[in-house]
This record gives structure tokens, C-alpha cells and sequence, in this order.
């Protein structure tokens, strides 16, 4: 038999031959693809060199060593039962009846996931989210659900608002409270447009008559730099922790009635936060701001007790039990108690007077004595005083010079 030789059409430099005809070969080396006419005399890939593991256009899939095949570049991928995929990439769409991944799975588009039930992890997974929820988050269940656990809290919790069940708002109550009682102050707005120090009402408590500061009117409008008149001046007065309480976390002065703000600011507390027994915490030591100074330091003094009480979730991270808490302000030393001091248009019901040092005087509707006197008669001598007139038996009472007497009547002319 004569030998034979197949003729092939070859080219190097076009990726696709466009003058097969029907039947005919033809390999470019520029993809090394092998193609075949078809009856309208177009090419059409039969095959080409091989890359295990990794699907392209044109080729079959060859898969490596490990039966896989790496890479797969697809526009829709339709799976009818299960797909085991180490890494997926998507970037339109895959729809499936079950899909396993057993690694990492990457989707480059919106995720949009429907079902009746959606359970993430299986317990002790860890959900990290590197972004941020654009809807409400809804139990399923009223009142059935906690956010956080009593050994898993939530660090801080930011919020406009909390509501309860019922109205008003849980943070408006406290607003009220806390402007009332730390500041007296009327809660006139929410905090986020009026701070306690920005309310102007003021709204005092209550006090019971032997707390009553009868010489406030003697305490200066500024704190005085040493002690002065009412006002006791206190520089770097060293706490003492109450140990009933959380440690580290309420620091008695054991000092009552120290100046509120509200006669003058600069009555205002400051606490330092310095080595136990420092004589200058305020150059040596750490200031605590009231709104927090970065050293997890809210919190909020009671003047009338003297007690510093941490308010905020964490300590201060400078108290490390060899520190102790020093205040500096003032306190009142004046009279206490109701101590006679003049009532001015003061309306008084159901009052009891008990005694008057001197007679009501006749201009303030009273009668100007002290004592009475027997068998006299209680008559205005003029238009501004009062006098007892007394007679004998037979006597009559008459007017005469224009005052009040008695005289014997002796038929004479009157």
C-alpha cells in the first residue's frame, strides 16, 4: 500500500482559520487548537492542547491530578442536586437544589437568600460582620429573645432612644431623673438637644425645715480661694472607697452639704485620681472629667451627701487599687434649720402662731397690747392706736375731745 499524507491547513499567526470548507483540517499554532469544517464551511474546535484542572473556551474538561478541576469560568451554572466547590466565585448568578462548601465562598454581587428558615453556623461559629444592616432587626416572637447574655454583655450600647412596652421612653424617664436630681434642673428637651447644664428651670427637692441652709443668701456667687463667711473651701480632699460597694467604684468624702453648681459654677467638683496620701493630686495626679476624659471616668457626685459614685460600664483604667480619689470644692457652713427669718406676701393657711415677741400693732390689724385689764372697755383713743377705759359703778360711757371716757351722768348739757 502507497503511502498517504493527510493535508492539514496550518497557521501561525490567526487565532481562528476562516477558509475551511466542509471536511477540512486546520491547526493554528497561535492557541494550538485544532479545527474541522462544518456543511456551511465554518471552523469549529475539536480539540487543542489540554490544561488539567482548568475549564476553558474551546476545551474539554481534563481534570488534574487530584480529579479536580480548579478553575471553572461560567455565565450560569445550573445544578440539579449537590455541588461539592472548594472556592466559588460568582459574579451573576448560580441556581441550585443543594450546594456544600467546604471552604471559602466568594460572591462578588448581591446575595439575596429566601427560605422559611435561615440558620447561620451550628452553635459555635463565629458571624463577623464587615458591614453595616440598612433594615430593622425583628424577633419573630414577642418578648421571647435577649440581645447579649449575663456572661456575654455588650460592651456600649449607642441609641437615640429606648422604648419599653409602654410610653414614655425608658431614656426619657431617666432624662428627667437624672436633670432633676443631679442638677435640679426641669427636663425641658431631650438630651441630645439640652444637657443638664444647658437646662435654665430650675426645679429644687423638697427638704424638711431643719435642712433648710438659712444663710444661703451669705454664699458668694464665685467659690472664695480660701474659706470666707458660709463657705468652707476643701483643696485635694482625699476619699475613702466604700468598700460595701463594687471595688474601686464609690469613694466617700465623708463631708454632707458641699455647694452645688447652681450658686455658681465654679462650684463645681473636680476629682483628681492620684497616689493614696499625695498632698498635690491636682499637679501629680490625673483629672477626671465629668463628661469623661478618655480614661473610662464618668461619674457623678452627690453634693449633698458627698459621695463620687462611677457611673460609666468600666472603671478608670488609672485607679489600679494603689490610687485614691481626691475632690476639691466647697462646703456650706452656715445656719441650718428655720430660724426665724422674716416672711414676706406670704400667704398663710391654717397657721398656728404659737407666740409673738411683740403685739400685733393695730396698722397690721391687731390691737397693740399685751395684757388686758379688768372691767375696761377696749376703744380707739385715735385713728392709729387702742387703750383700755376704765370707769365706776353708775358711770356712762361718752366721747368727749374726741376720745373715748366715762363720766358721771349729772343732767348737765352733753
Amino acid at each position: 500500500m502507497a503511502n498517504s499524507v493527510i493535508q492539514i491547513k496550518r497557521s501561525q499567526t490567526d487565532t481562528y482559520p476562516s477558509n475551511v470548507v466542509f471536511g477540512e483540517l486546520a491547526f493554528t499554532s497561535n492557541g494550538d487548537v485544532l479545527f474541522i469544517g462544518n456543511e456551511a464551511n465554518a471552523a469549529i474546535a475539536i480539540g487543542g492542547e489540554r490544561f488539567p484542572g482548568v475549564l476553558t473556551a474551546n476545551q474539554a474538561i481534563v481534570v488534574d491530578a487530584n480529579s479536580f478541576v480548579n478553575l471553572l469560568n461560567t455565565v450560569d451554572l445550573l445544578v440539579s442536586n449537590s455541588a461539592n466547590i472548594e472556592a466559588l466565585t460568582v459574579n451573576t448568578s448560580i441556581t441550585a437544589t443543594d450546594i456544600t462548601v467546604a471552604n471559602t465562598l466568594t460572591v462578588s454581587g448581591d446575595i439575596i437568600l429566601r427560605g422559611d428558615s435561615l440558620q447561620f453556623g451550628d452553635g459555635g461559629d463565629v458571624i463577623s460582620l464587615g458591614a453595616t444592616v440598612n433594615t430593622s432587626i425583628i424577633p419573630t416572637d414577642n418578648e421571647s429573645y435577649d440581645l447579649g447574655a449575663a456572661t456575654k454583655l455588650w460592651r456600649k450600647l449607642f441609641v437615640k432612644e429606648i422604648h419599653e412596652s409602654v410610653d414614655p421612653p425608658l431614656n426619657n424617664k431617666v432624662d428627667v431623673l437624672w436633670k432633676k436630681i443631679g442638677f435640679n434642673r426641669v427636663r425641658t428637651d431631650a438630651i441630645s438637644n439640652k444637657t443638664a447644664l444647658s437646662e435654665t428651670e430650675v426645679s429644687d427637692l423638697i427638704i424638711t425645715p431643719s435642712e433648710i441652709w438659712a444663710d444661703a443668701s451669705s454664699i458668694p456667687s464665685t467659690k472664695p480661694a480660701s474659706n470666707a463667711s458660709v463657705v468652707i473651701v476643701y483643696t485635694d480632699l482625699e476619699a475613702t472607697e466604700d468598700t460595701t460597694s463594687t471595688s474601686l467604684r464609690t469613694w466617700k468624702t465623708g463631708v454632707s452639704n458641699w455647694i452645688p453648681p447652681r450658686f455658681g459654677s465654679t462650684y463645681q467638683v473636680n476629682v483628681y485620681c492620684d497616689t493614696s496620701g499625695s498632698t498635690d493630686p491636682s499637679s501629680n495626679g490625673v483629672q477626671f472629667a465629668q463628661a469623661g476624659s478618655g480614661y473610662n471616668d464618668e461619674w457623678y457626685f452627690d453634693y449633698q451627701a458627698g459621695v463620687l459614685h462611677f457611673i460609666g460600664s468600666s472603671l478608670p483604667t488609672v485607679l489600679d487599687g494603689t490610687k485614691s480619689v481626691f475632690i476639691s470644692g466647697a462646703k456650706y457652713n452656715g445656719n441650718t434649720g428655720f430660724t426665724g427669718t422674716s416672711l414676706t406676701n406670704a400667704n398663710l393657711i391654717n397657721a398656728t402662731i404659737t407666740s409673738l415677741s411683740a403685739p400685733l400693732e393695730v396698722k397690721d390689724g391687731g390691737t397693740g397690747v399685751s395684757s388686758f385689764q379688768a372691767n375696761s372697755l377696749l376703744a380707739s383713743a385715735n385713728s392709729s392706736t387702742m387703750a383700755f377705759k376704765t370707769g365706776s359703778n353708775g358711770q356712762v360711757m361718752l366721747i368727749n375731745n374726741n376720745d373715748v371716757e366715762f363720766s358721771d351722768l349729772d343732767g348737765g348739757t352733753y
